[in-house]
């Protein structure tokens, strides 16, 4: 099994490298993904891009709200 999510295409050069973690949810089998960041001072809401390994560009966004943390119930 891959545990690797594809990397988006222009991630902003601001964003530090170590300033969000990703990992298979074991509660769900491995079948979702649990997103994780550090919150941002100011942010008023966060948002998940999602794209499949193989588009060359986001093809949704999932508005998160003002969380710090994600289940992404999809592969």
């Amino acid at each position: 099994m891959n545990d690797k999510i594809a990397a988006p295409k222009g991630v902003p050069e601001y964003l530090p490298p170590d300033s969000a973690t990703f990992q298979r949810d074991a509660a769900t089998g491995g079948q979702s993904w649990k997103l994780a960041w550090h919150a941002v001072p100011g942010a008023v809401k966060y948002e998940v891009l999602v794209r499949s390994t193989t588009a060359p560009t986001h093809q949704r966004v999932i508005d998160v709200g003002n969380v710090t943390t994600y289940l992404l119930a999809e592969q």
